[in-house]
């Protein structure tokens, strides 16, 4: 008898179980959260339940998203926290503040929100682990619990995957007549790519739509190319490939402008001591490497004769050349040839005598901040303050002896949504015994707060008791007029009184629902950062000569493709760093000891008449006049071709709900 009956224990302990399902991701995509049912079968009155869940590497659970199921919750809460963050653990609760049990002894009790990787792999599941459960009972006990674990099943799903003949598109386009490219699609995958498209910038266009590309197939996507600019000019960035059944892709672009159209170039080379004598001799025998100024590679070298010039002619486009001759420094610059043109150009090389002249100028970034103070006033109505208050029902008389005292507790409740003020509790004066508080009896309530008041009762004499009435008022404040309202509740003193209710006695004052027109005032500080094109020049001087460098002069210029000089109107160019140098930085004439080195940064930024619509190249270059032991000297800086950008403009547009949810 006493075996059947532990079997049969140990039969009921187990019908105690817990579960997790099992769910597949058939409408999700990874990343998204999914919902796992967790049931309970239960023999016992259970009346809160703690589960310990390791959720697989990548995935987590989502406290927001985790809810009772409505058919056994009895006022139930559910809350859910991570407290294991490298083993990937989360403990998930459910109580009642009350002490109430489920409804019910089977059935779903919640859903965990399990939020999956994107890094989770088709056709495998991905394990929800109970480690540990459980069950509470009303008395304070935990009953034995059966547990079962469940899992995300990520679908084996059919997709598409692309690949194309070459690694990124390199190529060239005429200048004015542009071209075409084909660009071949292979689909790698195990489905259609359904619909696929190509996102192109402005100056490329698909010159027919792409059908769908089945399984091994190859499609061809013909590229109209028509990009704007001088020659050697050269656009590059991405084209994104949109594909509907599989994962999207991207292909780098390298697109360089070229002409068949030809100018001529003529060098003149000078020495700078000579450039401004009378006959202004020219130096002879100096070398002139013309490059490409896009890719680098040399496209011809020229010599000086007898006369200090030479000449060429070239294709249309950008070019970068190199001038070097004997006991003279190394000179380098670009140039712009136009189709049918002669251009001149005149080189001052500088004496090797230890000056050095660097320029460059490279695109940076502009950061902009801009304060945003945004104030809105709102006039909102919440329900009224509504205190309740809670007191013992009974004293029993023959508990408290003549001379002796027992304490007891009041509670006050501020139920509604705006703080109840100046709450206060009148202490009942009754003959034969003393009330006394022990704690603060006025007060502000907040809302949804709650506050406890020591009362002490000391029985002075004999008597029979009686009912007293505790009561307290509270106001609020309503536009200029304060309100205001009481509560009250009833203990019985003495062995022959009939208490109101068993145990709390809570009497609240009934009064119609009202309003308070609440006038809300909210300020939103932000901080707005901008980031635009910038351009920073860098002017490098090195006086290794034994004399100072006098009367530096600087002339800077910015050429538009025609030619033209940009103004103030296209540029705000600012010196940010000048060091080395002595004398005014914005009125030139520096000085620049023997031995030292000079630095001057300068700034460009463009503003929108610089590029109003699409990119435009500038040529950054300048020239500098300075004088050594009383002679002047002349040098050019190195031009450099830049693609300045369409700036910004930024639009603020503030929208305000009209309802507010708090």
């Amino acid at each position: 008898m006493f075996l059947t009956l532990l079997l049969s224990t140990l039969g009921a302990a187990a019908q105690n179980t817990i579960s997790i399902g099992t769910s597949e991701m058939e409408y999700l995509s990874l990343g998204e959260s999914v919902g796992l049912p967790v049931t309970m079968d239960n023999t016992d009155d259970i009346v809160a339940v703690e589960l310990t869940v390791q959720v697989a590497k990548g995935g987590s659970v989502n406290a927001d998203g985790c809810q009772l199921t409505p058919g056994r919750a009895n006022g139930h809460q559910i809350s859910a926290a991570c407290i294991d963050r490298d083993n990937n653990i989360y403990k998930v609760t459910a109580f009642s503040a009350s002490n109430k049990a489920f409804k019910g002894n089977s059935g779903q009790l919640m859903t965990l929100d399990i939020v999956t990787s994107p890094n989770w792999l088709d056709g495998r599941t991905y394990a929800v682990t109970v480690t540990k459960a459980l069950l509470c009972k009303s008395n304070g006990d935990n009953v034995c619990t059966k547990y079962e674990s469940g899992g995300v099943v990520v679908p084996y799903t059919p997709h598409a995957s692309v690949s194309f003949d070459v690694t990124g598109i390199v190529t060239t386009v005429k200048k004015g007549t542009g071209g075409n490219y084909s660009l071949q699609i292979t689909n790698n995958g195990n489905a259609s790519t359904g619909a696929i498209s190509l996102q192109l910038p402005d100056w490329m266009s698909l010159q027919s739509a792409l059908m769908p590309i089945e399984p091994g197939e190859t499609a061809t996507a013909v590229i109209a190319m028509s990009p704007t600019g001088e020659a050697h000019t050269v656009y590059d960035g991405y084209i994104g490939v949109n594909i509907e059944q599989g994962n999207n892709q991207i292909i780098p672009y390298k697109v360089t402008i070229v002409s068949d159209e030809k100018g001529t170039v003529v060098f003149s080379v000078c020495d700078e001591y000579t450039y401004y004598n009378a006959d202004a001799p020219k130096v002879k025998n100096a070398t002139i490497v013309v490059t490409n100024s896009s890719t680098g590679a040399e496209v011809a070298t020229l010599n000086t004769g007898e006369e200090g010039t030479a000449s060429i002619t070239l294709n249309e486009g950008y070019y970068g050349y190199t001038v070097t001759a004997e006991n003279h420094e190394t000179y380098h610059n670009n140039i712009l040839v136009y189709p049918g043109q002669t251009i001149d150009r005149t080189v001052n090389l500088s004496l090797g005598d230890g000056i050095n002249i660097e320029y460059k100028v490279v695109e940076t970034e502009e950061k902009d901040g801009y304060e945003i103070v945004t104030e809105a006033t709102l006039e909102v109505a919440v329900p009224a303050p509504q205190v309740t208050i809670s007191a013992p029902g009974r004293v029993k008389m023959s508990d408290v002896a003549v001379g002796e005292y027992v304490d007891i507790q009041v509670t006050l409740t501020n139920r509604g949504l705006i703080m109840a003020r100046d709450v206060t509790l009148t202490v009942p004066e009754i003959e034969g015994c003393r009330w006394e508080a022990l704690t603060p009896i006025k007060f502000d309530l907040r809302p949804q707060e709650t506050s406890f008041i020591t009362i002490r009762y000391t029985r002075e004499e004999e008597g029979e008791g009686c009912t007293i009435m505790w009561l307290a008022n509270y106001t609020w404040k309503c536009g200029d007029e304060p309100k205001w309202r009481d509560c009250r509740a009833f203990t019985s003193i003495g062995t022959n009184c009939k208490p109101c209710l068993p145990g709390n006695c809570t009497i609240v004052t009934q009064v119609e629902d009202e309003d308070v027109i609440v006038t809300v005032k909210m300020q939103f500080n932000q901080l707005l950062t901008l980031t635009r094109q910038a351009f920073e020049g860098t002017l490098t001087i090195e006086n290794g000569s034994d004399k100072p460098m006098d009367d530096i002069m600087l002339a800077l210029t910015e050429k538009m493709p025609n030619g033209d000089l940009a103004t103030d109107k296209e540029f705000d160019i600012s010196y940010t760093e000048f060091t080395g140098f002595t004398g005014d930085k914005n009125a030139g004439k520096w000085v620049l000891d023997s031995g030292k080195t000079g630095v001057l940064k300068v700034k460009f930024i463009p503003t929108k008449y610089a590029a109003p619509i699409a990119p435009v190249d500038y040529v950054f270059g300048g020239s500098l006049t300075f004088s050594v032991d009383g002679k002047e000297r002349h040098a050019d800086l190195q031009e450099q071709l830049l693609t300045v950008k369409p700036t910004p403009e930024l639009n603020l547009d503030y929208f305000l709900q009209r309802d507010v949810i708090s």
